[in-house]
């Protein structure tokens, strides 16, 4: 999420150029498996939303936003609508002004990669908390030069997607123009 965002109407279509970007990751709880009215399950919160900020809390009001704009899209008739939880998650923290994006893109790229082992693991995930402070945490602080290589990560991406493009636009205008000799 982008602190340049409003809450107006036009607020998913005109992102706003704000200053500092964080993450916003939304949880949506599985389904019992039981119909059991008393499960504990039925109990908790049908969504659960963590956000990191490479600057602590700087983003908090943003996500509190984007969080209730998304509650009332998921729980259209639903109490738990009105009431979103965001929970801030503590993560490690840029120490310049200009790695926000960097450090938005390293939290998602690591929370993927530990949520998606959990999800292929057959005994029940650990709570969100205790992932965050097991895993997810120590992996981006035990590497010092996570910034510089998703810096350098997402520069090749772009090389290599603007090489990409040139090929296709090379390769289009050479078929246009064996078009044009037939």
């Amino acid at each position: 999420i982008n602190d340049g965002h409003a809450s107006s109407s036009t607020f998913w279509k005109v992102p706003g150029g704000g200053s500092h970007w964080s993450l916003l990751v939304v949880l949506l709880k599985r389904k019992s498996c039981t119909n059991d009215e008393d499960d504990q399950s039925n109990n908790e919160k049908k969504v659960q939303f963590l956000h990191f900020d490479s600057v602590t809390r700087s983003n908090i009001d943003t996500a509190r936003q984007v969080s209730m704009t998304f509650s009332r899209i998921l729980f259209l008739d639903d109490d738990e609508a009105a009431s979103p939880t965001v929970m801030d998650v503590m993560m490690p923290q840029q120490k310049n002004g200009y790695d926000c994006g960097v450090y938005t893109l390293i939290f998602a790229e690591v929370i993927i990669e530990i949520f998606s082992l959990i999800e292929d693991s057959e005994s029940p995930p650990p709570p969100v908390d205790q992932i965050i402070a097991d895993q997810i945490t120590p992996k981006i602080e035990k590497n010092t030069h996570y910034a510089k290589e998703m810096r350098q990560k997402v520069l090749d991406t772009a090389i290599s997607l603007i090489k990409n493009k040139n090929n296709i636009r090379s390769q289009s205008s050479n078929e246009e123009k064996t078009r044009n000799r037939s």
